[in-house]
């Protein structure tokens, strides 16, 4: 006897959608071999493929985002370590400063 699919999701707290990227599944033959090794009942065709329509069209539209986020980002890390080194240098000097002193009152 095979297990429901819905049931099977919910149980492994899955989508079709997570359950297709974790597998990497490419097809819907290949769904029904994962399912039918798991003895899970496969979904309908047209579940797997609005499935993963979906997952094709978040993975353009995050491509296209992706780009200008990313050269954003980049120029936020370059003023926060320039600011991170200056305080370090910082630091350092005021560490020598203190250790030059108290070698010259000893």
């Amino acid at each position: 006897m095979k297990l429901d699919y819905n049931y099977f999701l919910k149980r492994r707290k899955l989508t079709t959608q997570s359950l297709i990227k974790r597998n990497e599944i490419s097809s819907y033959e290949e769904l029904v071999t994962l399912l039918k090794r798991l003895k899970v009942e496969p979904p309908s065709e047209v579940v797997f493929n609005s499935a993963l329509n979906e997952i094709n069209m978040h993975n353009n539209t995050k491509d296209v985002k992706d780009e200008p986020a990313k050269q954003k980002k980049n120029t936020k890390q370059s003023k926060v370590g320039s600011a991170s080194r200056k305080r370090k240098s910082t630091q350092a000097k005021s560490t020598r400063k203190t250790r030059n002193s108290s070698i010259s009152k000893t």
